[in-house]
């Protein structure tokens, strides 16, 4: 009887240390490299600029899109998947794995229609200083362009081709 408790102790102790040998070289080669710089930490607020022609009420530049995006981000905050977040801190704290749809604004094409870096910094700072969005240090800003613009400068979607 007591061999077999003894037996049963080393098997959940090989089981346990073998968990956590696995579980520091998953941690170790997850692929994400951390550069000792600053993450959002808290809480951050999630902002849409729509850039673009936002008018049809159905299909992809529609208002049923703007929705869904919406949606999704009112509701992504806080589940599993950005949980996931919360496992890599930095050196000012670590992210909640929570986010917070802030709100929206819709732009039209006072940047034209192929996007480079200043053009979409430019989007930002203009949906801010007229007051249509907040300034907000930990937000986070995402600029979503119609299907006929793009950013041949950056890489995303470049003009007039498929994503």
């Amino acid at each position: 009887m007591r061999r077999t408790k003894t037996l049963k102790s080393v098997v959940a102790l090989a089981v346990l240390l073998s968990c956590v040998l696995w579980a520091s070289r998953a941690s170790a080669d997850n692929g994400i490299s951390y550069h000792n710089g600053f993450v959002v930490a808290g809480i951050p607020d999630v902002y849409v600029i729509w850039y673009g022609d936002w008018t049809p009420h159905t299909g992809p530049n529609s208002e049923e899109t703007q929705i869904i995006v919406s949606n999704f981000l009112a509701s992504f905050g806080g589940s599993y998947n950005m949980q996931i977040n919360a496992t890599y801190g930095g050196v000012n704290g670590t992210p909640s794995g929570a986010v917070i749809y802030g709100g929206a604004d819709i732009v039209s094409y006072g940047h034209g229609t192929d996007l480079d870096v200043a053009a979409m910094q430019a989007i930002i700072s203009d949906s801010i200083n007229q007051n249509h969005l907040p300034f907000d240090f930990n937000g986070i800003y995402l600029v979503v362009a119609s299907s006929d613009d793009g950013s041949t400068a950056t890489g995303f979607c470049p003009h007039n081709a498929p994503p």
